[in-house]
């Protein structure tokens, strides 16, 4: 299953798209998502029951922001559940995760107050849609967010990214530890004096975490690969 967007088909400017692919990646079926404004989805993870995650982001009809939005279907591509998530500033999600309490997380950006820059956003929902909690980190310049956002063996959450608010220089990778309520247990930066930044994270278990990304600090030319091997505390083991 893969997940985008269209201008091909549907109600608006651009629409979510999910398509369903056989063995061989001939479309078995297609859902196109969305209202009169643009709408897009960005990523799709399994969810334990056979299912799948999606978030994206939907401008909803009279609205002139976009807010983060996530999807639960099943393996026939039908919505079994929805929401969005209004917020003070244009928002747009970029991961979602189903948690073993049946509730959600969904984790992407938010523009800060000054509408230039961006922080990183994360809400958590149980199964009705109830939000539990709200979190925002950022600093004074923007914040991305990688892939690979996902719940960890204690209950919490890693995620990865870049960070210009912090760091060494230009922007930094950045790997941050959540506990379950969405705290930060520690956020840590890694790079030089250029641009650094993660692509996705991986959790090992209680081994600790591989990052992968990019770098220009290091390397044999302008933009190299980077990957990462930290420990539990985010103490780099190699890269």
């Amino acid at each position: 299953i893969m997940v985008g967007l269209t201008s091909s088909k549907g109600a608006g400017r651009q629409d979510g798209w999910i398509v369903g692919l056989d063995a061989k990646g001939a479309p078995r079926w297609e859902r196109v998502l969305g209202e009169k404004n643009r709408d897009v989805l960005r990523s799709i993870v399994a969810a334990p029951d056979g299912g799948f995650v999606i978030a994206g982001e939907r401008r909803p009809a009279g609205s002139d922001k976009s807010v983060m939005w996530l999807l639960k279907i099943d393996d026939k591509g039908e919505t079994v559940f929805e929401q969005m998530f209004p917020d003070n500033a244009a928002s747009a999600g970029f991961d979602a995760v189903e948690s073993r309490d049946r509730g959600f997380v969904i984790v992407g950006t938010i523009l800060d107050r000054k509408g230039k820059d961006t922080d990183l956003r994360l809400f958590k929902i149980n199964a009705k849609g109830k939000t539990l909690w709200r979190r925002r980190y950022g600093g004074k310049r923007a914040e991305a967010i990688a892939r690979g956002f996902q719940e960890t063996e204690d209950g919490g959450y890693v995620g990865a990214g870049e960070t210009a608010s912090r760091g060494k220089g230009g922007t930094d990778l950045w790997v941050f530890k959540l506990n379950a309520r969405g705290v930060a247990r520690w956020r840590k930066t890694y790079g030089g004096a250029k641009a650094d930044g993660a692509r996705a994270v991986r959790a090992l278990g209680k081994d600790g975490y591989i990052v992968v990304g990019y770098t220009e600090s290091k390397g044999a030319g302008d933009r190299d690969i980077w990957v990462l091997r930290l420990d539990a505390k985010g103490k780099v083991i190699w890269d």
